[in-house]
Order: C-alpha cells, then structure tokens, then sequence
C-alpha cells in the first residue's frame, strides 16, 4: 500500500508535467503530446516515487540504476521530469524544440539524464538485456529499467531478447511497456 502523502505528492507531479507537456507543445507547435500523457505516471513514479536509484550531480555513479529509454517520440513527457530532479535547469523547457536547444522533439543521446536512447522500434530491449548481463556478470548491484512502448513490442528482436533475459536469469533487468493502444 502507497503512503497517501507519496500518493498525493506523485498525483501533484503528474499533473505539473502535464501541464508542462502542453505549454511546450503549444509553444514549439511540435511534440508527441498522446505519447507525452501515456506515460506520465510511469515516469513520475520512477523519479519521483523512490524507484530509480540516480544522482544528477554525479550522472556517472557507478550504483545508478540504469534507465533505457526505448521511446524516443516520449522525450516531450521525460524532459520535464529530468528537468525538475536536476539534470538541466528548467528554463531548459521553455527552449523545446528551438534552434540551439538539446531538447528536440525526438530525444537525442546527449540530453543529461538519458543514459541511452533508442530512436528505431525495437532496439531498446536488446541493449538493456546486453547492459544487465554485464552487470551480473560483474556482480554490480545496479537495475537495469527498460521502458517500452506497445507498438515496439511487435519487433522480433525484442522477442529474442526477452528469451535471452529469461534463459540467462536476468533478475537486475525490469521491463516497463508504456501500453497505451496505439
């Protein structure tokens, strides 16, 4: 059972990055606003809900949990929670898609905070089993998250990497699908 204070504190984030969304869609007339609001809760409920282990003064701490992100059109529903843990400042959103911006419309790999993107369906999965067999292998203590969309999942190479994931017991790899129907 979830504190009622956590609750209503990760219901109050939701709800300001939504807005956030909308501001900088309207503002830039460019976003993927359905993907953005699909996701919402997942993302804020990893950041801000106590899930993900990071640090945005030390972005390369060994102990980080490792977040791939396999939607690059749902960059517009990330930046405003990477922005509002600290990797960029948030006046960083107000520049969405603008000439001289690092937050474009589709996430690029050298947004801070992003440890790796994915921008072809299918790729995600692949690279988060590869990153946590690494880490058993090494006997690092980091989880491995993946998040998903719906519509990737129809890609044989994730096919092949669950299988992969399971044969080699990856119990340090987490997968999220954003299964919003589209």
């Amino acid at each position: 059972m979830i504190d009622p204070k956590l609750e209503e504190k990760l219901t109050e984030k939701a709800r300001w990055v939504r807005a956030k969304v909308l501001e900088m869609a309207v503002r830039s007339s460019s976003g993927h606003i359905s993907t953005a609001f699909s996701e919402t809760e997942l993302l804020v409920a990893l950041y801000c809900g106590g899930i993900l282990r990071y640090n945005p003064r030390n972005q390369k701490w060994p102990d980080r949990d490792r977040f791939i992100f396999s939607k690059g059109q749902g960059g517009l529903g990330l930046y405003p929670i990477l922005a509002d843990v600290g990797y960029f400042p948030v006046s960083e959103l107000d520049r969405f898609a603008q000439k001289g911006s690092i937050l474009g419309v589709h996430t690029e790999w050298n947004i801070p905070g992003i440890e790796v993107i994915t921008g072809s369906l299918g790729h995600g999965l692949p690279i988060a089993t590869g990153i946590a067999q690494v880490a058993k292998n090494d006997g690092l203590d980091f989880l491995t998250f993946c998040f998903l969309g719906d519509a990737e999942l129809y890609e044989g190479s994730n096919w092949e990497a669950s299988c992969f994931a399971a044969h080699s017991e990856l119990n340090n790899l987490i997968c999220i699908v954003d299964r919003n129907g589209q």
